[in-house]
């Protein structure tokens, strides 16, 4: 426990990283604030009487969604142990990951950041786990313009002498709640002595960056934040202190600090729980770096331009400016256009009533819509996004068309480069989480190659050193179709030839097949099961039967039980045998032992009635005697004869 002292001196410094990283970044917020108007369809200002619809916003959304659908997916993050010594564990730990992305939404998550990252050209998360009640990862999409870092930290994260986040606001219940367990006693009791708040959110400068986002959809938070309670905003981050990383939360208004702990206390570790990736890739040297739309922006703004002025030109044309007679239109108000109007004229004797009319015409624009199509080339020239990116290519020629793909795969895959290494990040400090919160008796579902089951993870499964693998699919993007064939036309080859096949394994060898035509891992796995006589209903049975014996029940007799639903049961003991009481293990050797005949009988059953369906395939009549002088018919239905005596 650090004294009050060192927390207060840790707390003033903080104060002053936050002002630091506030007047360095804003300057690029503004920018970024800019590129979310465009995106926003905001309006620009123009001369009275002229268009000015916004196109650059039309193209600047359909630019970031080509960008997102291409890294649709989250990407495949899979735990490897480098030793070699705790494989298993490294499979619970990602099947652990796969289960718990549900929990947090990460796909839900991972789209969002990816449009903030290329609004922005950085997308942030932040990671933590808690085990007060239970278990519980979390992770948490991080707004831009709520996040510092060093100024001069560089394009990785990790290596920024601190991490800050704005505005997180929380009601005085949360805070008293929390007091004397997470926050400290005395803090949270001078903050609320010492805070009189209305019930509304307290208007600072960096609060006004989120009013100007929202006040471009016509949305005022400013004027309309009522809550109806107290709320304190605050500040939450790491920062060094004499050598040592400090994991501090202060309210910001009051400069009170709540906690302030060793990062190593509350985290299991000194990694910041902020990652962050850059698109389309890091600046080595400056975090807030251009994104996607910084390098758009200008070419599209010129499409707006160009196609307003379009506009405009037209309405000139249809509605242009005339001279009229006064003598022989002598109430002009006559010339507005009414259906079915007469205009009453004195046109003089031996004069044409075109006389009194004079218009000044307008030039037609030339050229202007083939200066947009050369823009809107560039634009996929110079970033990948294409026509055949945004679903719109005319291409009939396959080469052609392989060649843009290849061009659209290495500039996503650009982008997704660094967008794995921040899952890297995460998938690190997941595994620390594990260590630190979930329990023993946490269940995985584990799929291997004799089929799925939940296994519990232990604490030997949840080595914080494994290597993480992430691929996403802008990296698959980068394997063409044209290279996917001819992996699968080797793949083939090697069937055909039965001395190559002899030397190959075929599991494996099926395996990289399903793969490469697009199934997933867990159909994958369902497909390679050789216990094919355990449903998936079955096997459920299973598990409820093991989950009822361990809490102290007696589960029924499962009449439909298989070699496959004892082998599951067989399995599940070998493999916890360490963490079971003896009389839970005697109890389900004894289920085992009560289920080996019905499994028998229920296989014996099996056997003759496929042998019944084979003989029915040969034209027998399965129920018909066949006399003992005949042999049984063939299972193929071929002609067959009576064995050799010997």
């Amino acid at each position: 426990m650090i004294s009050k002292q060192i927390a207060d001196d840790i707390t003033l410094i903080a104060k002053k990283q936050l002002e630091t990283s506030r007047l360095f970044r804003q300057p690029r917020i503004v920018e970024i604030l800019d590129n979310e108007d465009v995106a926003n369809l905001k309006t620009r200002p123009t001369l009275q009487g002229r268009l000015n619809i916004p196109f650059d916003g039309v193209f600047m959304n359909a630019f970031i969604d080509s960008l997102v659908a291409e890294t649709n997916r989250p990407p495949k993050v899979e735990f490897q142990d480098p030793t070699g010594a705790n494989l298993k564990g490294a499979r619970k730990v990602t099947a652990a990951w796969e289960r718990d992305s549900k929990k947090m939404r990460l796909r839900m998550k991972d789209r969002s950041v990816k449009r903030l990252a290329a609004l922005s050209g950085r997308g942030i998360l932040k990671y933590y786990a808690e085990s007060d009640p239970k278990y519980c990862p979390h992770l948490q999409i991080i707004d831009h313009l709520d996040f510092h870092c060093e100024p001069n930290g560089g394009g990785y994260l990790d290596d920024h002498y601190f991490h800050w986040q704005e505005n997180i606001f929380r009601a005085k219940e949360d805070i008293k709640d929390n007091a004397g367990g997470f926050y400290d006693q005395t803090q949270v009791e001078q903050l609320i002595n010492s805070y009189d708040s209305p019930d509304f959110k307290r208007n600072v400068d960096t609060f006004n960056n989120k009013g100007t986002r929202y006040a471009t959809l016509g949305l005022d938070i400013v004027n309309n934040n009522f809550v109806g309670g107290t709320l304190f905003n605050l500040v939450e981050g790491d920062t060094f202190y004499k050598g040592i990383r400090y994991h501090l939360i202060w309210d910001q208004n009051t400069g009170i600090w709540l906690r302030c702990v060793p990062l190593k206390e509350d985290f299991g570790n000194d990694l910041t729980p902020f990652v962050s990736f850059a698109s389309p890739q890091e600046d080595a040297f400056n975090f807030w770096q251009l994104g996607p739309c910084d390098k758009v922006k200008p070419v599209f703004e010129s499409i707006r331009l160009n196609l307003n002025e379009i506009l405009n030109n037209n309405r000139k044309r249809n509605w242009d400016m005339k001279a009229v007679d006064a003598q022989m239109f002598p109430d002009i108000r006559k010339l507005d256009w009414r259906q079915d109007g007469i205009v009453h004229a004195n046109v003089p004797l031996n004069q044409s009533i075109q006389n009194g009319i004079y218009r000044f015409e307008t030039p037609e624009i030339n050229g202007a819509l083939n200066l947009n199509v050369y823009l809107n080339n560039l634009i996929g020239e110079k970033s990948g996004v294409t026509a055949a990116t945004l679903g719109a290519a005319a291409e009939d020629k396959v080469g052609i068309y392989q060649g843009n793909q290849l061009q659209i795969s290495k500039r996503m895959k650009l982008i997704s480069d660094s967008y794995e290494e921040m899952y890297e990040d995460l998938g690190y400090r997941y595994d620390w989480g594990l260590w630190d919160h979930a329990d023993e008796d946490e269940m995985v579902k584990l799929i291997s190659t004799d089929g799925i089951g939940w296994e519990k993870i232990t604490k030997e499964d949840k080595d914080p050193e494994y290597m993480v693998s992430v691929i996403s699919s802008s990296t698959e993007l980068a394997e063409t179709d044209e290279q996917k064939k001819v992996k699968i036309g080797t793949l083939t080859s090697v069937e055909t030839n039965p001395i190559l096949f002899s030397l190959i394994n075929p599991k494996a060898h099926l395996e990289e097949k399903y793969r490469l035509v697009g199934y997933d891992e867990e159909k994958i796995k369902k497909l390679l099961n050789t216990k094919a006589d355990v449903t998936d209903e079955l096997l459920s049975e299973a598990k409820k039967a093991v989950e009822m014996i361990l809490e102290g029940k007696e589960p029924d007799i499962n009449y439909g039980a298989t070699t496959g639903f004892l082998q599951y049961i067989s399995d599940w003991i070998l493999d916890n045998a360490d963490d079971l009481k003896p009389e839970q293990k005697k109890k389900l050797e004894d289920y085992f032992e009560q289920h080996v005949p019905i499994a028998i009988k229920n296989e014996e059953h099996k056997q003759f009635m496929d042998n019944l369906a084979l003989m029915a395939k040969g034209g027998q009549n399965p129920l018909e005697e066949v006399p003992p002088d005949q042999p049984p018919p063939s299972p193929t239905g071929a002609p067959t004869t009576p064995p050799m005596p010997l």
